[in-house]
Parts: structure tokens; C-alpha cells; sequence
């Protein structure tokens, strides 16, 4: 989880995320994050490509989501060609 503030310096969170192949880690694999869709208040690239350790480092920017405020889950990654990561905005 993170938290972010809608002001510079605290609008956006850094995570890395580790793909292995047989317990190796796995470079060159696209790591697709979009979910086809918008999901405001939040920016991230819609892909990321392990280096040569299997890291992939990831950005996540936020901004004022307004009132109400949704809340987003995160759904397991699922495997293609490369792998994904799913999100959708629920009310609460």
C-alpha cells in the first residue's frame, strides 16, 4: 500500500517488481500495467521491462481524486506473452 498527497514530493511512489523463470531471474519481459482504461487520479506506464536482474522499477503519480474518493483493488497478475497487472476502481 501507499499513500500519496496531492502536492509535489509526495504525489508519486517508487516499487520494483521481480519476474524469475525457474527460480532465475528473467531479464528482457515486458510487464504490461494498463488496464485499457483510465484510472484517474492515478499515472503509471502501461508497460516495464525487466533488466538484467528481473527488476522492473515502477512510478505511480497521483493527484486530488475529488469527493467521493474510490478506492482501487489490485488482482492477481496473470500470464501472457509477458505478464499483467489488473486494476479496477470500486466505489466505497
Amino acid at each position: 500500500m501507499f499513500k500519496l498527497y496531492p502536492a509535489p514530493g509526495q504525489d508519486t511512489a517508487y516499487t520494483t517488481l521481480h519476474v524469475t523463470k525457474f527460480g532465475q531471474p528473467a531479464a528482457g519481459v515486458d510487464l504490461y500495467l494498463g488496464t485499457g482504461k483510465p484510472l484517474p487520479p492515478f499515472t503509471f506506464p502501461d508497460k516495464v521491462t525487466t533488466d538484467a536482474n528481473g527488476r522492473a522499477a515502477v512510478a505511480i503519480t497521483g493527484a486530488d481524486p475529488g469527493n467521493p474518493r474510490p478506492t482501487w483493488t489490485a488482482s492477481p497478475l496473470r500470464h501472457r506473452t509477458g505478464s499483467s497487472a489488473r486494476s479496477s476502481p470500486t466505489d466505497s
